[in-house]
Parts: C-alpha cells; sequence; structure tokens
C-alpha cells in the first residue's frame, strides 16, 4: 500500500555508531520510479557520508546552501541522478521520465528545509 500521498516526500537518516550508513527516501510511488529510489537513495548516502568526513574539518561551512532539483533530459550515460555538488550550491538532476513535477519540487523543498543543519568542509 502506498501511504505517502502524491507530491510528498519523506526523508530519514540512518547512522549506526561510525556515522551515517543510509538515507532512506520516501515517495508517492506515482511520483518517482520505484526503479529509480534506490539509485537516488544511494547517491544521496555517498554524498552526506563525504559531507560528514569534510565536516569534522575546523574549516567546516555550515548551512543554508542554495539547493534545486531539476527534471532533465538527456543526462549522460545511463545516468536517471546526477548531483552537481559545488562550494555554492547542489543541484540534483533527475531524469524527467523517473520523477514527477510535483515529485521533483516535493523533493527541493525537503531538501531545503534539511540545509540549514547541514556542514561541510574545504576538500573537495
Amino acid at each position: 500500500m502506498n501511504t505517502i500521498p502524491r507530491a510528498t516526500v519523506s526523508i530519514e537518516d540512518v547512522y549506526n555508531a561510525s556515522g551515517i550508513v543510509g538515507i532512506r527516501i520516501r515517495f508517492n510511488t506515482e511520483d518517482l520510479a520505484v526503479e529509480v529510489a534506490h539509485e537516488l537513495s544511494s547517491a544521496i548516502t555517498i554524498q552526506a557520508q563525504r559531507w560528514a568526513e569534510r565536516s569534522r574539518a575546523s574549516s567546516a561551512k555550515s548551512g543554508p546552501i542554495a539547493i534545486t532539483v531539476r527534471r532533465v533530459k538527456d543526462l549522460p550515460g545511463d545516468a536517471r541522478v546526477l548531483i552537481s555538488d559545488t562550494d555554492s550550491d547542489v543541484m540534483y538532476a533527475l531524469d524527467p521520465y523517473a520523477i514527477t513535477e510535483g515529485g521533483a519540487s516535493a523533493f527541493e523543498q525537503v531538501l531545503i528545509g534539511r540545509t540549514a543543519t547541514w556542514a561541510r568542509g574545504g576538500d573537495r
């Protein structure tokens, strides 16, 4: 049964003693293709783990950080998810056949809400 309403996203961080081990993202199955959900969760988990490593540095900067989620045709190769992470912003590009406009908008809003607690260091 699909318990997430349309255009709604739920994100849960999963930790163990050594830090973040996963990020679970829940979308309505009409907003995000099921086969892309794992790919998106994996990409964001890797990004969060890298940020966690960098945030331990004394030079770590904290949010807010500009966040955008875009539906982009013709991503490189077979990619359905691409994250562009720069010093000033993070852009999540998703194949438009994998996510609806409502799903992309809801995902962006959830991520914007989370950036106030994000921190990252200088080594990229």
